[in-house]
């Protein structure tokens, strides 16, 4: 397996786990979390494709200074003495040498370019993979019992309402969020959808919802009270 796969497979879990804040969440995310880590980061060094790319263009240069000098000779450097068909079949000659010189310093144009391309993109995903192996190893490092507490804190809440499809009709539809904070009377909601929002209480109380996710699932029709 790959490691593009397995990163692949990792992050599918963290998401599937992500939005489940409540029991489920803190049961699979350590594990998910611990496989996102053990793929590898990208190979390779920039500054060794860097210097490969220098020497293309060094390369590219020299060959340049070839095609020139080739040039000149075909077109007014012959010996006197090539007169005739003679010196025509030997300018066709250098000037054929020269154009494929030219075609090489035109690839190893290209070629120094393609590498230093690579090397910059390479350097910035091992520093993408760097900074997400840094927050993985963090959270990874968090207390055990700040996910207990969390998974206490997070209360589940379904939410539903009439929903128009895409013919016109509508139908119920429901969707759990989790309510994970309050203040005041204010309650803050994580989505799964990924975002997170404040309601009023009274948005609560009144069926009011549906800020939560910018639909009409506006009913909240059940709420898992935590058991103590």
């Amino acid at each position: 397996m790959s490691s593009l796969s397995d990163l692949q497979d990792a992050l599918q879990q963290i998401q599937r786990s992500t939005p489940m804040v409540g029991r489920f969440m803190f049961d699979s995310l350590p594990g998910a979390i611990g496989q996102a880590l053990a793929v590898p980061g990208p190979p390779g060094s920039p500054s060794a494709v860097d210097a490969q790319a220098e020497d293309y263009r060094k390369a590219g240069a020299q060959a340049a200074v070839v095609e020139a000098d080739l040039t000149h000779v075909s077109s007014s450097a012959l010996p006197r003495a090539w007169t005739g068909p003679v010196a025509e079949t030997a300018a066709q000659a250098v000037a054929s040498v020269a154009a494929e010189v030219a075609t090489t310093v035109t690839v190893l144009g290209q070629a120094a370019a393609a590498m230093a391309q690579w090397s910059a993109e390479l350097s910035a995903a091992q520093t993408l993979d760097r900074s997400g192996t840094a927050e993985l190893t963090a959270a990874q490092q968090q207390p055990m019992s700040q996910f207990d507490a969390a998974k206490q804190a997070a209360v589940p809440m379904d939410i539903g309402g009439d929903v128009k499809q895409p013919d016109g009709s509508t139908k119920w539809e429901g969707h759990q969020v989790m309510i994970i904070g309050a203040s005041g009377d204010q309650l803050e909601v994580y989505n799964p959808w990924g975002s997170t929002s404040w309601i009023s209480t009274s948005d609560y109380v009144n069926g009011n919802v549906g800020s939560i996710t910018g639909t009409t699932m506006n009913t909240p029709f059940h709420v898992e009270i935590p058991k103590q």
